[in-house]
């Protein structure tokens, strides 16, 4: 999906991090399969801790 993002650039993951994090919780991201509760909320807290690199 390098159209909308691109999940191997960590400054584009940054800047759409609340979109993608959206899309992760409705389940329309990844296209294999929705992350499981563990994983949303890992991802979540990388946000709300200031999206370290």
């Amino acid at each position: 999906m390098k159209w909308a993002f691109d999940l191997w650039s960590y400054e584009d993951v940054k800047k759409h991090a609340s979109a993608i994090l959206h899309r992760l919780q409705s389940g329309s991201m990844p296209c294999d399969g929705a992350w499981s509760q563990e994983k949303l909320d890992l991802f979540q807290r990388w946000i709300t801790s200031g999206m370290s690199q």
